[in-house]
């Protein structure tokens, strides 16, 4: 939940009221004010709901099953592109739990800490014979 912000409406003078909202099961929050109902994004929360109207939308499209493929020694799945409206980006890192024998759920890491970045292999330079 955001924090709660003293903004004042224009038209009445009235402080907005942070409420939080529903689109198609997806929550959200704006400020609205009591008197008027005028409504108000701050920047973060107008992020929010861009990407809670993207989930809106493919949540009422059927994208179909994931095929998985094989490359080298792993397993590979690709993503529709419209998924790239709520973060599925190339490069982009995520956590995966499995929940149950079939499930598995993926979660987008925003920015990742240090503990969450891969320890990379050093490589030792081999010595020349001389």
């Amino acid at each position: 939940m955001a924090k709660n912000r003293r903004l004042r409406c224009d038209e009445c003078r009235r402080l907005y009221q942070l409420e939080k909202r529903q689109l198609h099961g997806f929550d959200y929050e704006l400020y609205v004010c009591p008197k008027c109902e005028d409504t108000l994004f701050t920047l973060e929360q107008a992020k929010a709901f861009r990407q809670v109207h993207a989930l809106a939308e493919l949540s009422q499209k059927p994208l179909g099953p994931l095929t998985l493929r094989r490359v080298g020694n792993s397993l590979n799945a690709t993503v529709p592109r419209e998924l790239a409206a709520v973060g599925f980006e190339s490069g982009r890192r995520f956590r995966w739990e499995l929940q149950g024998p079939g499930t598995l759920t993926l979660q987008l890491i925003e920015s990742p800490t240090d503990e969450e970045k891969p320890d990379r292999p050093v490589r030792s330079k081999k010595k020349k014979a001389a």
